[in-house]
């Protein structure tokens, strides 16, 4: 006995709509590729930071080693010497912490001061900024 075929479809795609560039609903697969490599964008953006992080890290490390090489050398070799700065016990650390944008010890004089400000309010004039 031939029982007749329920599905009167005979195309076994369960996609009713004949058109190939058809999109089911929900995010497709661009969005998917487009967020998949943000991600990895991201990722190597803190990789490279972490590896400039521990770069820095090292630096810094190795700069320590070698002043604490050289301030034991100076201690058994030459005796009565005064080292001024730097110093081991960190003394002037605080006072090194407050230099910005590596001036240093130099002072910053009323005149430095007026040719910044000079030059600042040149620029403003250059981009169009009138308001001064």
């Amino acid at each position: 006995m031939v029982y007749p075929n329920p599905n009167p479809n005979p195309n076994p795609n369960p996609n009713p709509n004949p058109n190939p560039n058809w999109k089911r609903s929900g995010p497709s697969y661009g969005g998917r590729k487009e967020e998949s490599q943000a991600r990895e964008k991201q990722k190597q953006r803190e990789t490279e930071a972490a590896r400039k992080k521990e770069m820095k890290e090292a630096a810094r490390r190795e700069r320590e080693e070698i002043q604490v090489s050289q301030f034991k050398y100076e201690d058994e070799n030459l005796g009565n010497y005064f080292r001024a700065y730097p110093v081991a016990d960190g003394r002037y650390d605080a006072y090194t912490a407050s230099w910005k944008d590596g001036v240093g010890v130099m002072a910053e004089t009323k005149t430095m001061k007026m040719r910044r400000d000079e030059v600042t309010r040149s620029r403003r004039r250059g981009a169009g900024d009138e308001s001064q």
